[in-house]
């Protein structure tokens, strides 16, 4: 006996003719399907180690969903990325990187205090690999910075607007000694504008599944915030995963 119907995302339902859901009868024209059972909801906690989601007792059709932590477009702001005094070689901000996912612009203000004389640097803007955490150079932010170079810049700044070149999760700053000895001082602020919905550390909430304890980011299928799919699970099956932050996901059992 059918005993409740329940809405279902259109673009989570196959053609009426896909028999992906055969348990699962279908209203035609109607975006609904028939639920033979109370259904229940829970509320799984992701880590950075894998984790067990669900474990299907008998055939099982199930939602998944990563729910979304945005309440709107971002608004502009502005900081400071990372204040130096003293440094004498070469060095970066992997450890203390700046958040700029669903931002599209950045500016940047290199503010140099202090240079020794005959020395020559270079800086590099990074962008940091979702999935393997990596740091890789996006691009020369200014090479050959040097005492006279310093004199020229406007309140001893140097500002470049990078708009999206290299705007993706995270944001560093590397630099390197390539003539002469430090000490250099200097401070890095940015404005990120145009922000879109989300939040701005919104890829890392990622949600990577699998069928089994082995599941890592690079192996599993990326859940995205936001995104919730529907499944039909054998018995026995399991369903696995990781995070690269900890993330709550919600799980529907439908049948």
């Amino acid at each position: 006996m059918v005993e409740k119907v329940s809405y279902i995302p259109p673009d989570l339902l196959k053609d009426r003719t896909s028999n992906l859901f055969p348990s699962i009868p279908r209203i035609p024209n109607l975006s609904v399907v028939y639920i033979t059972k109370n259904f229940s909801q829970r509320f799984v906690n992701i880590p950075l180690t894998p984790v067990l989601i669900h474990k299907a007792e008998r055939p099982q059709n199930i939602m998944i969903k990563n729910p979304s932590r945005g309440a709107g477009a971002l608004p502009s702001i502005s900081g400071l990325h990372t204040s130096q005094v003293g440094i004498v070689g070469a060095g970066n901000t992997q450890l203390t990187p700046t958040a700029v996912f669903n931002y599209i612009n950045m500016q940047l203000f290199l503010r140099v205090t202090a240079i020794n004389a005959g020395s020559r640097w270079t800086f590099f803007n990074q962008i940091q690999d979702p999935i393997t955490l990596a740091w890789t150079d996006s691009q020369v932010l200014v090479a050959a910075v040097t005492p006279a170079m310093v004199l020229t810049w406007t309140g001893a700044t140097f500002y470049a607007n990078i708009a999206t070149f290299g705007v993706g999760t995270n944001f560093a700053l590397r630099w390197t000694l390539d003539a002469g000895a430090g000490p250099i001082d200097f401070t890095l602020s940015y404005i990120l504008k145009w922000g879109t919905i989300g939040a701005a550390t919104g890829l890392p909430q990622v949600v990577y599944i699998g069928s089994n304890s082995g599941v890592t980011p690079l192996s599993g299928y990326p859940f995205l915030e936001s995104e919730e799919k529907l499944f039909q699970v054998e018995e026995g099956t399991e369903i696995w995963g990781i995070a690269l932050t900890p993330t709550v996901i919600n799980v529907i059992e439908l049948t």
